[in-house]
């Protein structure tokens, strides 16, 4: 496995119409020599947010400083943070729903007048991303103008990532098949193939290689893991084919010492993505497709 990262949107994978509108803004602010409008990027973890951050600062050829929100703790340190930003730098805040309101709400102003406390500051862009764009307060959505969801890929683009990074098509294959649509699944699933045929003493990793890899580590053809077979066997085993028999997130993940927020984002949605969950107000049902997946697997 190579470490091949996309450096120009050209060799981005995926995403064409989010590509395409970026691409507008990143040409016309290098052209008018002014900062890119800031960006809200949202959608599941793994789907290359970071990536296309950094994609667009090389594009525009400016500076990007990345920080995950939860390092930064205070309001003093966002905005000094923000007083070392130079003209047209990109601010790259991961995951900018985890920092806290105070944190929050030294960026309104700097975003719209490029002032703190009164004092100018170089024009920059914000480029943020988080799970769902509902998590973020409101006033700070309002003041981001450019806001895109990233989507799960479908199982060719996949393919072409894997193979983007040294993948033979089979082994490519049969990865996509089992990424749920999350390139970071793919990969760490290409590299844990990949160890196994330098293990194997193979001159470069098979589909063989591949299906032994994923028969070892438990992966179902459609990319459910065994933490997701426990979710569905408990479901089962609490009777909630029924709305009546519903089991809340909390009491689910309580019972099988599940993160909560793993459960939300990674497990969840792809679990009713195979329609194999339902989501209600009173809590998950197992549907009877889950029910027949699980048939064999009680």
């Amino acid at each position: 496995m190579n470490n091949y990262q996309p450096k120009k949107f050209s060799n981005f994978i995926g995403q064409a119409s989010i590509i395409e509108d970026i691409n507008i803004h990143v040409t016309a602010s290098a052209i008018m020599d002014v900062p890119i409008p800031h960006v809200l990027m949202y959608g599941p973890p793994g789907l290359g947010k970071t990536t296309l951050a950094r994609i667009i600062a090389n594009e525009r050829n400016v500076n990007i400083i990345e920080k995950n929100a939860m390092s930064i703790n205070s309001d003093v340190e966002m905005k000094f943070l923000l007083f070392d930003l130079k003209p047209c730098d990109i601010l790259f805040i991961d995951e900018i729903h985890r920092l806290s309101k105070a944190v929050m709400e030294v960026l309104y102003t700097p975003l719209e007048d490029f002032l703190i406390d009164g004092l100018s500051i170089s024009p920059f862009t914000l480029i943020s991303t988080t799970n769902y764009a509902g998590s973020l307060e409101r006033p700070l959505r309002e003041r981001i103008p450019l806001k895109y969801e990233l989507m799960p890929y479908p199982e060719n683009e996949i393919t072409q990532m894997m193979e983007q990074r040294g993948a033979i098509h089979e082994v490519a294959v049969e990865i996509s098949q089992r990424s749920r649509g999350i390139p970071r699944i793919g990969r760490d699933y290409l590299r844990n193939i990949d160890n196994y045929a330098i293990y194997q003493k193979h001159s470069h990793a098979t589909k063989t290689d591949a299906t032994e890899t994923f028969a070892r580590m438990k992966i179902e053809e459609n990319g459910l893991t065994q933490q997701d077979i426990t979710v569905l066997r408990h479901l089962i085993n609490s009777g909630s084919g029924s709305l009546s028999r519903a089991v809340g997130v909390d009491a689910l993940t309580t019972a099988l010492n599940i993160d909560r927020y793993d459960y939300i984002n990674m497990i969840e949605p792809y679990l009713a993505q195979c329609g194999y969950i339902q989501r209600t107000n009173r809590g998950r049902i197992i549907t009877t497709l889950g029910i027949q997946f699980m048939r064999n697997k009680i």
